[in-house]
């Protein structure tokens, strides 16, 4: 048996660590893929799971080469898309769960294998995670599973899987863990609107209402995080007794 991909592993990973335990109170198992949902280049992962009716209900995640995921979901009257239940301010429109999952790994198409393959692990636990929170619109989609799903959220999974998809969802464009590392900096510049501070040559941009600052302070900025870009940019602003944390977009959170 050859030896998986850091992808492929990544992928059948976070199948198994996330994605199957969010639906196994469902009713899900692992299942065997038919004949006609195999492709060349395709790994393709399923469970399903028998309705009271006997009617079977299938999700399925599929992947080729470093093309982020897909998630599918099909119940007895076909195929269900679930909608992601939050919103990029850049692009405000709604969204699947399975385009919502992409974003995790979208900007990092042809770079480094291994760190794409953390991405892939952070999609797919971002999956799991919000087809707990989508959770009402499944039960309008195929209602036998109703009671199933009042069921699920009583588990200590589904408790958390909200707070869990929000963190994520917030921090979708983190390459690293937050590191503290406090640098003083200067203003250079103070607007209404927003603030630029310049740490080592490098300006940082904040967008907040300053009238809550002390424009004389001296700012230090902190919890540096890097981008998917390979660029490092702080998340944090304290200017006197005020800390404001921002997200990637340099937006106050």
């Amino acid at each position: 048996m050859s030896k998986r991909s850091s992808l492929s592993q990544a992928f059948h990973d976070g199948f198994d660590r996330y994605l199957l335990p969010a639906l196994a109170p469902l009713g899900f198992v692992r299942a065997e893929v038919p004949a006609d949902h195999r492709a060349v280049g395709w790994t393709v992962l399923m469970a399903g799971c028998t309705l009271p009716s006997g009617a079977q209900v299938r999700a399925e995640i599929s992947a080729t080469g470093t093309s982020p995921p897909r998630f599918m979901l099909s119940g007895p009257a076909g195929g269900i898309e679930l909608m992601c239940t939050r919103r990029d301010p850049a692009y405000p429109k709604a969204t699947t769960l399975s385009h919502a999952m992409s974003d995790f790994a979208a900007l990092l198409e042809g770079r480094d294998e291994q760190v794409l393959a953390e991405r892939y692990l952070l999609g797919l636990e971002f999956l799991a995670a919000e087809f707990v929170v989508a959770s009402d619109q499944l039960v309008a989609a195929i209602p036998e599973l109703a009671r199933r799903v009042a069921s699920a959220r009583t588990t200590a999974l589904w408790r958390d899987s909200p707070a869990r998809a929000e963190v994520l969802w917030n921090n979708r464009k983190m390459r690293s863990e937050v590191e503290a590392r406090p640098e003083q900096g200067t203003f250079a510049f103070v607007g209404s609107g927003l603030a630029t501070v310049v740490v080592r040559g490098t300006r940082y941009t904040f967008r907040f209402d300053t009238s809550k600052i002390d424009r004389k302070a001296t700012p230090i900025v902190s919890g540096w995080w890097t981008t998917p870009a390979g660029t490092i940019r702080p998340s944090t602003l304290t200017v006197g007794e005020v800390t404001l944390t921002f997200n990637e977009a340099g937006e106050l959170r």
